[in-house]
């Protein structure tokens, strides 16, 4: 290819290298003065005989002519570009045989019948362009629902095809999904600078900076991508650098606008190139895909500048005021005039909002935006200043729940609170479904006494009714496609087109998934492909469906949890289940472990009451009432002293602090500050701290406790830190005498390293008040060790402590600060801090550049595990390899040395001495050794960056928690890093280890820590609260019931009345089931049983016939007899009546001993004439009932509820 194809200019922009498909980039057009000066618009064809000559007519090509009049000359509209220079085989083939002119495929996969989640694909033959890709937020009805991303299933199929993604602008709905997608479809990124930068902040947080590629183009520029050529185009929009994309194709010249105005005066940058629109005009374009957002709306949409006159005017008016505006975090320009606005008055400008601070920091980096020096300050600096020289600038104009105005409003902001002088400015107006939100925000705002000022306060950054009538009267397109908008939208978009003289045939509104198919004379829906929302909450990406969705509905006001089972009559033999629906609680992808795990605990606990010959469910729970009560008890009166008992109060942060904390070497995450500041205001209240902070591996928990330890040493107090092996305290002992190396602080370490007479020194120092802080083992918590004035306890790796520690730490503990620091909190304290009863910080956020863990689990294989260490070596890496048994590690150790034999190989274990052990370590961190083979004491805190990989061996013996803290001890770098469980070969694994592994290999992302707790949580129960009392209890009626006893004894002791619940149990000889023939899915018959089940009033009744009959057809009269069951179950339940049991020709009903029923009633069915009931007193009293000839129990049950029901008392 000759060099000239290759860097051509734009005066003949569209002459391009065919072959070129990846990213040559051409510079900006000069409005192609030399065809105007040839006074043609339309020139011979380029290629062909004449080897790319210009035509006999001396014109130069004009490609971006429609086919319409293709080479002939008679019009605007003239050959594509993209055929110009060099059209494809497919194309000449068709041409020659007359089959038919090239066919464009436009393909929206979102943005339509919805504002956001824009993305739209143009396909020709092997190529794929992408423009877009966008999110949407969740609507009202979305319950736990993060942000709405595009199905890209159709792309995935076509992933080869696929040359990039070009974006209009950076707008969450143009640029939001592209880190969820480009982890699916990892192509190249084109757009403008502020585009690309404001992307780049995306991909950061999900580390995908080093994956994918990047690339901006300027405004004129153009981009080569396999059959098509796209042209970024200036406009306008309410953020910088926003393009509309000319898209140079086979079959013609395709614009696409993105979203615009036109404004003649912006607040940065040129205004619209309305210039080029008409050349392309000139030359022809096929189809016009048009901004709809305001087409709605007559007129024009007023200058950006508008707002800044505004803003000078209510700054000028409150001049005494503190001042308070919250807009769009991407609208730059916006933000540049509010700032203008202070500087002019004097004041200082805080921006608040994570958004808020990310786009203006990437826009001020960048240029976008120009920050007089000294006017803006940090959050913290606000107090510093006066209400009227300050003005904030921050998120939340939509009324979003968690963003900064929102906290503001309803008092939870940490560092800023409302005042009834301040004036708040909302500088947006609400997007559609938005409304209640914003109204709710304004309204707290005026209860607190606030100003809030709308008016005049905004203008849209779209397009009205006018402006888009100049666009079409500009390129005069053959077809015209609105987009952007809901479908009154497209519709008024279309009357548009009409009236710009669009004949109606060639307007089509397209739907997401239409595949629409564009030539020169023809514009049609071909096909459909697969196109909707998927959901993204906390856990992942597509986890949860409608479904689940309406399950959450309903468990807003009802949540539910049911076990079913089936016991034999007489034997009391269990016949099937237990089943366990948790409807609404759990993700899809974890349903199917989770539920499994936890039928294995209500199996074992009702093997346990059968085995005892214990089958009346009301004893099992009152054997388990009795031992929870106790422990309720010593719960409630623990915490209630903490709670009761006076804290030291701590002074304020000095210098030193403040010095200290500048001094640490890295960026905090935004969770660290939040965690460090909520254990300052504990410790600053007077109040006993008992804190839990919560953190991935490597997230900075460390960093942290230093701070709240240096705190507690500036008042003169003692703090002890204590960790679960050696190894780990002298680890932790060399950074924390890092850190505070040039203050005057002493800090000892106390564990089996150190000297009898060392640790004699320590012991002494600590009493006598002469060391500051203590780091160390359980060796901290011996009687020997006294300390003068202990102030503050840390517990690192606190599931590594076993209930015996723990009851030695209560003694001290009572009125000292607690700090407990854990990445796989342990069940009881993860309960213990969701309940409320501890408070807890998180730190969720990874650092910057960490990459997760590559984990596999797979049977053991010598050649892989070779493999495996030779990639690591190369790298200049090293190796954990993890075997648990000491008998035998000295043979391990030599095998692997035979594999791999020029690796320096050591071993190391727990029975190793001290100085032996500590030898072998330093060897290792310090990259002496290649390979360490060795058992788990390497689980905790070991944190060693060029450490990549780690092989398991025997990882099915292991727990959940400790194989995530092994997988943790890697990946404390910027490399990739692997983990490696690995099992005996050909072993047949048990069913709880084989779900354990299955569960670390699928949380590997950051954060996953929490996760797995929360498993643990749900699958173990909540653990012993305080000790060792209730093993066992657990089992006997399930995690979910024992949690419900322990809240009603929590409650009885507080004093708190609590209605306790009860079931009702039925024992009658009915046919009632679903036959196999009537539901042949096994899994469906269960589905359908389980919605019979919760059936709990006539509604309900109606509504679960209705769906069976619906999906099944006619019902069995069996069927509808199990469903009278059910609606005579609920009723029953609600007349207070615990069982119902069949003996002979009578049915017993039994009432709780405290049920609301109506003696009077009772009385009045008794004393009727020939009345089948008799009562008996009793604790629990029941009636018998006597059934008539040829009459069934259910119908005389049914009989009786109503007469209960309908008899007046």
């Amino acid at each position: 290819m000759k060099t000239e194809n290759q860097n051509y200019q734009l005066d003949k922009p569209e002459e391009y290298a065919e072959n070129q498909m990846d990213v040559s980039v051409d510079k900006a057009a000069e409005k192609e003065k030399s065809a105007e000066k040839t006074g043609s618009r339309a020139g011979g064809r380029t290629g062909g005989k004449n080897g790319g000559k210009p035509s006999r007519a001396g014109a130069k090509p004009a490609p971006r002519q429609t086919p319409r009049t293709a080479g002939k000359g008679e019009g605007r509209t003239g050959k594509p570009a993209a055929a110009e220079k060099k059209p494809s085989r497919t194309a000449k083939a068709a041409e020659l045989k007359g089959e038919g002119k090239p066919k464009v495929k436009i393909i929206p996969l979102g943005g339509l019948e919805q504002i956001g989640m824009n993305i739209t694909a143009f396909e020709y033959e092997d190529t794929i362009v992408v423009v877009d890709c966008g999110l949407a937020f969740p609507t009202d009805d979305m319950l736990g629902i993060d942000l709405v991303i595009p199905d890209v299933t159709y792309l995935e199929k076509n992933i080869d095809k696929v040359k990039g993604f070009v974006i209009t602008h950076g707008h969450e709905d143009h640029i939001g999904a592209l880190p969820y997608i480009l982890q699916k479809i990892n192509v190249p990124v084109y757009g403008t600078k502020l585009t690309i930068g404001l992307i780049e902040n995306k991909l950061k947080e999900h580390n995908l900076m080093k994956s994918t590629k990047r690339k901006v183009v300027k405004h004129g520029q153009s981009i080569n991508l396999g059959c098509f050529r796209v042209e970024f185009i200036k406009i306008n929009h309410s953020i910088a650098d926003a393009a509309a994309l000319a898209i140079f194709t086979p079959a013609g010249v395709i614009v696409h606008t993105g979203d615009f105005k036109v404004d003649y005066t912006p607040v940065f940058g040129d205004a619209f190139d309305l210039q080029r629109f008409a050349e392309l005009g000139k030359k022809g374009v096929l189809a016009l895909l048009s901004d709809s957002t305001n087409a709605i709306r007559p007129g024009f949409t007023a200058s950006e500048r508008t707002v800044g006159k505004t803003f000078d005017a209510i700054f000028a008016e409150h001049k005494n005021n503190r001042i308070i505006v919250a807009t769009f975090a991407s609208n730059v320009d916006r933000v540049q005039q509010i700032i203008s606005s202070a500087y002019k008055y004097g004041r200082k400008v805080v921006v608040e909002g994570r958004s808020m601070v990310n786009v203006i920091g990437t826009a001020s980096e960048l240029g976008y935006i120009n920050i007089p020096d000294g006017t803006l300050i940090e959050i913290d600096q606000l107090k510093n200043y006066p209400d009227e020289q300050t003005v904030l600038i921050t998120t939340g104009s939509q009324g979003e729940s968690m963003a900064a105005l929102s906290r503001m409003a309803s008092g939870m902001h940490r560092k800023v609170s409302i005042k009834p002088n301040d004036v708040v400015i909302l500088s947006s107006t609400p997007i559609p479904g938005n409304e209640k939100a914003v109204s709710k925000v304004i309204n707290e705002l005026s209860m607190k006494g606030v100003e809030v000022i709308t008016q005049d306060t905004h203008v849209s950054g779209h397009a009205c009714q006018e402006e888009i009538k100049l666009i079409y009267s500009l390129l005069h397109p053959r077809f015209a496609l609105p987009v952007h908008g809901e479908y009154r939208h497209l519709v008024a978009n279309r009357s548009i087109a009409l009236s710009m003289g669009i004949p109606k045939e060639n307007i089509l509104i397209m739907s997401s998934g239409d595949v629409v198919e564009i030539s020169e004379d023809s514009c049609r829906v071909a096909e459909h492909v697969q196109a909707s929302g998927i959901l993204v909450d906390g856990l992942g990406v597509g986890d949860v469906g409608n479904i689940v969705l309406r399950d959450r509905q309903n468990l807003a006001q009802n949540g539910i949890i049911i076990v079913v089972l089936t016991l034999e009559k007489y034997s009391n033999q269990l016949l099937a289940g237990p089943d366990i629906v948790s409807r609404g609680f759990v993700y899809v992808r974890e349903s199917e472990d989770l539920m499994d795990d936890a039928r294995q605990v209500v199996d074992d606990a009702v093997a346990d009451c059968l085995d005892r010959h214990v089958s009346d469910w009301g004893k099992m729970k009152s054997k388990v009432k009795a031992a929870v009560a106790i422990l309720a008890e010593d719960l409630v009166e623990v915490y209630a002293k903490r709670q009761a008992a006076e804290g030291f109060k701590y002074s304020p942060d000095t210098p030193w602090q403040r010095e200290f904390e500048e001094n640490f070497d890295y960026t905090e995450t935004d969770d660290q500050l939040n965690a460090v500041e909520d254990i300052k205001k504990d410790m600053e209240s007077g109040k006993v701290m008992d804190r839990l902070v919560c953190g991935d591996v490597g997230y900075g928990k460390t960093e942290v406790a230093i701070r709240a330890a240096f705190k507690t040493i500036q008042d003169g107090k003692q703090v002890a830190y204590l960790v679960p092996t050696t190894i780990l305290a002298q680890q932790h002992y060399s950074t924390f005498v890092k850190r505070m190396a040039d203050y005057p602080v002493q800090i000892e370490l106390l564990n089996r390293f150190r000297t009898a007479k060392e640790q004699k020194q320590t012991i002494k120092n600590l009493e006598t008040g002469m060391a500051d802080i203590v780091i160390g083992t359980h060796r901290l918590l011996s009687k020997d060790v006294k300390f003068k004035d202990l102030g503050l306890i840390i517990v690192d790796e606190e599931q590594r402590f076993g209930v015996a520690h723990k009851e030695k730490l209560k003694r001290i503990k009572e009125n000292v600060n607690v700090l407990t620091l854990t990445a796989t909190p342990i069940p009881r304290t993860l309960h213990m801090s969701l309940s409320g009863i501890r408070d807890m910080s998180l730190l969720e956020e990874p650092p910057e550049e960490r990459m997760p863990v590559q984990t596999f689990v797979m049977e053991s294989n010598e050649q892989f595990i070779t493999d495996a260490i030779h990639r690591e070596l190369a790298r200049g890496g090293q190796v954990y390899y993890l075997h648990n048994r000491i008998d035998n590690i000295f043979e391990v150790a030599a095998k692997l040395q035979k594999l791999v034999p020029e690796a320096r190989i050591q071993y190391a274990h727990g029975r190793m001495s001290e100085r032996e052990l500590e030898g072998i370590m330093a060897d290792f961190i310090e990259g002496e050794t290649d390979v360490l083979v060795c058992t788990t004491i390497i689980e905790t805190g070991l944190d060693i960056p060029n450490v990549n990989t780690i092989i398991i061996q025997d990882a099915d013996k292991m727990g959940l928690s400790q194989l995530y803290q092994l997988r943790g001890r890697v990946g404390r770098s910027n490399r990739t890093s692997y983990a490696y469980f690995m099992y005996k070969k050909n072993k047949v694994l048990q069913e709880v280890a084989e779900k354990r592994l299955q569960t670390i290999r699928e949380f590997t992302e950051f954060g996953s820590g929490f996760k797995i707790a929360m498993r643990d949580l749900e699958i173990r129960g909540a653990g012993s609260l305080l000790g060792a009392e209730q093993h066992g209890h657990m089992e006997t009626v399930g995690y979910d019931m024992y949690c419900k006893l322990l809240d009603e004894a929590v409650c009885k002791l507080k004093g708190i009345e609590k209605e306790e619940s009860f079931e009702t149990s039925v024992d009658i000889n009915v046919n009632a089931y679903i036959p196999e023939y009537y539901i042949e899915n096994e899994e469906q018959r269960l589905e359908i049983y389980k919605k019979i089940s919760v059936i709990n009033d006539v509604d309900g009744f109606y509504d679960v016939q209705e769906e069976i009959e619906d999906r099944f057809g006619t019902m069995p009269k069996a069927v509808q007899t199990l469903l009278d069951v059910a609606l005579m179950k609920a009723d029953a339940h609600g007349l207070g009546i615990i069982s119902i049991a069949e003996k002979q020709k009578n049915v017993i009903v039994t009432f709780k001993a405290d049920a609301k029923v109506d003696t009077a009633k009772i009385t009045k069915l008794l004393t009727e004439k020939n009345s089948p009931y008799m009562f008996t007193a009793a604790v629990e009293p029941y009636i018998t009932i006597k059934m008539a000839d040829k009459q069934n129990a259910l119908d005389c049950v049914k009989n009786f509820i109503q007469n209960l029901n309908e008899v007046e008392s």
